[in-house]
């Protein structure tokens, strides 16, 4: 099978298999329960072909259905606002299998998958231009989004570790650029928790809205996401989860669970027809110190094993200014010589080593900008604040 080819113990050898391959593997008992389109059906049964017909012609009008439904079930049941907005919705809506079955949402990923298998070298190669001296971990995560877009049921949510400026962020925003750039359209939402915010409250608002009754309700950013038809995959990243525990307790574990539908609460108080968005959701969670997670069993269970993102060391810190310079630098400071480049991050981490690789890259392009532009530099050094508070002697 599929998946007990490629998620067993022995991940590094089973990883060099997977992104070496020329054509997509098949299952063993693929024969028996996929047709052409992909389809999950039986031999036994002998009215496939009508059935399948049946439900081609029912995914057509799905949307017409709902938005009938829609208009005869809120018919001036909503104030302006709110049905402009439901409205503006459904007309927009492009993908049925939302509102379809599991056969509809299973044939949108088997599409997803066969692109995805199709460039997973390039996306490979590109994950790790981006990512230098992070190999081992771009292929974890891209095992992630290969076991999702290959159908699996029992996929778990990854989890980043590791201390601030290891560069946990910058590896989500890595996937999704090169899973943009080789033709699978993905969309990032980025959730940072904070300890000074209603968490649970905050973070269900933005990813599954509001119900309809209440003021300026609205439905989540996933669903908005989810429905369009053009967009492949919607990727959730939830940054310093640690932060947000033991309140968004509750609501991690409602979007974690593989085995429970994903609903919007907008969409569910106007609309009766069942719909189910984690079939194109990703979830990633980070923090910096995950023992609050790792003590709940239904968060530990809904979780992969830790990926731990360690500290890069001097050496490498230098040589990562010199690649991602030419990603995230102006074009005025991009092109100049590597050599300068070096030398100046060098001489940076001389004077600070613990210095994160976010600062290293700003201080210096600082420097390049100054000695390309000399009244960019200052002359003197800047005077710290004074102790005394204002409004006191």
């Amino acid at each position: 099978m599929l998946l007990s080819k490629y998620c067993s113990s022995n991940f590094d050898e089973k990883k060099n298999e997977l992104f070496d391959q020329e054509e997509m593997p098949s299952c063993e008992y693929e024969s028996d329960f996929f047709d052409e389109e992909g389809m999950i059906y039986s031999e036994e049964d002998s009215d496939v072909c009508e059935e399948r017909a049946e439900n081609i012609k029912e995914n057509k009008s799905i949307i017409e259905k709902i938005k009938e439904e829609f208009i005869a079930r809120n018919k001036g049941a909503l104030d302006n606002e709110v049905a402009g907005q439901a409205s503006h919705i459904l007309e927009t809506f492009t993908e049925p299998a939302v509102f379809g079955t599991e056969k509809d949402r299973f044939r949108v990923l088997r599409d997803i998958f066969k692109r995805f298998h199709k460039n997973q070298r390039k996306i490979f190669k590109a994950l790790k231009t981006l990512m230098p001296f992070r190999e081992e971990l771009c292929s974890l995560l891209l095992m992630s989004i290969f076991r999702k877009l290959s159908g699996s049921k029992i996929v778990r949510t990854p989890i980043l570790v590791g201390p601030p400026g290891t560069g946990k962020s910058y590896a989500v925003e890595a996937l999704v650029n090169a899973l943009n750039t080789h033709g699978i359209i993905t969309r990032l939402h980025l959730c940072k928790m904070s300890s000074y915010m209603d968490q649970s409250k905050d973070l269900t608002l933005r990813l599954l809205g509001s119900e309809s009754h209440y003021t300026r309700s609205h439905p989540g950013v996933i669903f908005k996401d989810v429905s369009n038809k053009n967009v492949d995959l919607v990727v959730v990243f939830i940054d310093e989860v640690e932060k947000g525990m033991p309140v968004i307790y509750p609501t991690l574990v409602n979007l974690l669970d593989p085995n429970q539908p994903l609903q919007d609460m907008f969409i569910n108080s106007i609309i009766t027809h069942p719909h189910d968005m984690r079939f194109k959701t990703v979830f990633v969670l980070a923090g910096n110190n995950i023992e609050p997670l790792l003590e709940i069993p239904e968060l530990r269970d809904r979780l992969e094993s830790p990926i731990e993102f360690k500290p890069y060391s001097p050496k490498e810190k230098v040589e990562l200014v010199v690649r991602l310079s030419r990603i995230h630098f102006s074009s005025i400071t991009c092109n100049i010589d590597n050599s300068k480049k070096r030398k100046i991050a060098w001489k940076i981490m001389q004077q600070n080593p613990d210095i994160s690789l976010r600062e290293l890259l700003d201080q210096v392009e600082k420097e390049l900008l100054s000695q390309l532009y000399p009244w960019y530099r200052t002359t003197s050094p800047v005077k710290p604040a004074s102790k005394r508070r204002i409004g006191f002697v």
